[in-house]
C-alpha cells in the first residue's frame, strides 16, 4: 500500500470525528429521557448549584425521584442537589462525585443509593450511556477498571461517533410521530430544573401494588467492577472527610415483602454489611420499615411526588442527627408510618411534579407510571 493510502484513511477517519462532533455533540433535544439525565446529569456536576451543595445525592432512579431538594433544604439549611441519573450504576455516582469535586464542591455530607438489580448488572447494560455522561479521560477510565473486553467497542464508538449513541434523537427530531417523546424530554428537564436535579412523579391513583418473589434470589451477588467502583466513592469522600449516607432501596410494600421471601433483601444487607464493616464512618439508612404505604407509590420501584416529600423529610431528620452528633458507622431504620400521605405537610402539596412540568411549558404527553417505562425489580 502506497503511503498515501493510510495517510488518506487516516485524514478521513479524522474529518468524519470531527464532523461527528461538530454536528452532534451540541446537540440539545434529546428524545431519550434517560439519556438527557445522565447528559444534565454530568453537566450540572460542573455548576454552581451542586458545587455550592452543602448536601449532594447520588445513585439510580430511586434517589432520583425519592430525595427533593427542596424539602431537604427546608430540614436541614443550605442548598441540596441531586445528582443521581436514570439507570445509573456505580461509576456513574463515583464519576460524578469526582467531577462536583473537582468543580469545588465541598459538601458536608452525601447520600447514594446502590439499586440491587443494577449492581448485579455489568457495565454493558449503560454502555450507550456512558459517553452521554463521561469524558475520554473517563471512558477510558471505565473501559480499563471494568476489564469487559466486551465494553470497549460500544464505548469507544459511541464516544468517538455521537451519531450512533444519538440516531434515535435525531430520528425522533425529525419524526412527527415522535413529538409525545420530545415533549415527555422537555418536561422532564424542566422538573429537573425546578427540583434541582430530583424527578418528582406525579400521583398515579391506579397502581397496583402487586409483586412477587423470584426463583433464586439468595444467589444475589454484586459484580466485582460495581464493588470496585462503591469501595472507590467511599474512599473518595473518606479523603476528603465527607460522610456517606447509604440509602437502601425505597421499594412497595408488596416488593419489599416478595424479596424479602426469596432472599434478594437478605443478600443485598450482608453485602452493606460487609461494606460498612471495611468503611466504619459509614452510615446506613434504611426506609423499609417507613415504607408501608402503597398509595405513595407511582410503580413498584418509585415513591410519587407526596411519597418524595415524606421520605426525604425522614432523611433530612436522619441526616440533622448524625451530622448535629457527629455519630456516624450507624444503620438507622426510618420510624414504622414515617413516609405516609398522612405525614405529607399540605404546604408540599404546590411541589411541581413532572405532569404539572408538562402542564407549565404546554406539552401534553401520555402520562407514564415510571420514571423510565421499565419497572427493575
Amino acid at each position: 500500500m502506497s503511503k498515501r493510502g493510510p495517510l488518506g484513511m487516516i485524514g478521513t477517519v479524522v474529518l468524519v470525528v470531527a464532523a461527528e462532533l461538530g454536528a452532534f455533540s451540541t446537540f440539545e433535544a434529546p428524545v431519550s429521557y434517560g439519556a438527557a439525565s445522565w447528559r444534565e446529569g454530568g453537566r450540572a456536576a460542573a455548576e454552581s448549584g451542586a458545587v455550592e451543595g452543602t448536601v449532594l445525592c447520588f445513585g439510580d432512579s430511586q434517589v432520583k425521584c425519592g430525595l427533593l431538594p427542596p424539602v431537604l433544604e427546608k430540614r436541614l439549611g443550605g442548598s441540596v442537589y441531586n445528582l443521581a441519573v436514570v439507570g445509573g450504576q456505580a461509576p456513574s455516582s463515583l464519576y460524578l462525585f469526582e467531577r462536583a469535586l473537582r468543580a469545588g464542591a465541598k459538601p458536608r455530607a452525601v447520600v447514594v443509593g446502590y439499586y440491587p438489580a443494577l449492581l448485579g448488572c455489568d457495565l454493558r447494560l449503560n454502555a450507550g450511556m456512558w459517553p452521554e455522561l463521561l469524558g475520554a479521560a473517563e471512558c477510558l477510565d471505565l473501559i480499563w477498571s471494568a476489564r469487559d473486553p466486551k465494553l470497549v467497542a460500544p464505548v469507544l464508538s459511541k464516544a468517538a461517533l455521537p451519531s450512533l449513541r444519538r440516531r434515535e434523537d435525531v430520528r425522533g427530531a425529525l419524526l412527527v410521530a415522535n413529538e409525545p417523546r420530545q415533549a415527555e424530554a422537555r418536561a422532564f428537564r424542566r422538573n429537573w430544573s425546578v427540583n434541582a436535579g430530583a424527578h418528582a412523579l406525579a400521583v398515579q391513583p391506579g397502581f397496583r401494588d402487586d409483586a412477587r418473589p423470584e426463583p433464586g434470589g439468595r444467589r444475589w451477588k454484586c459484580k466485582p467492577v460495581n464493588l470496585r467502583y462503591i469501595r472507590r466513592f467511599l474512599s473518595v469522600a473518606d479523603r476528603h472527610g465527607i460522610p456517606v449516607f447509604w440509602l437502601l432501596p425505597t421499594n412497595s410494600p408488596a416488593l419489599t415483602a416478595a424479596r424479602s421471601l426469596d432472599g434478594r433483601d437478605a443478600a443485598y444487607d450482608r453485602f452493606v454489611a460487609a461494606i460498612q464493616t471495611e468503611f466504619p464512618n459509614l452510615t446506613v439508612i434504611d426506609p423499609r420499615p417507613g415504607l408501608t404505604d402503597p398509595s405513595v407509590f407511582a410503580d413498584v420501584c418509585h415513591l410519587d411526588r407526596r411519597g418524595a416529600v415524606a421520605l426525604s423529610m425522614a432523611v433530612a431528620d436522619a441526616l440533622d442527627d448524625s451530622l448535629t452528633t457527629r455519630r456516624k458507622g450507624r444503620r438507622l431504620r426510618l420510624p414504622i408510618g414515617s413516609v405516609a400521605v398522612s405525614k405529607v405537610p399540605a404546604a408540599w402539596a404546590t411541589l411541581e411534579d413532572v405532569d404539572q412540568s408538562a402542564d407549565a411549558i404546554g406539552d401534553g404527553f401520555p402520562r407514564v407510571a415510571g420514571v423510565d417505562g421499565n419497572v427493575r425489580r
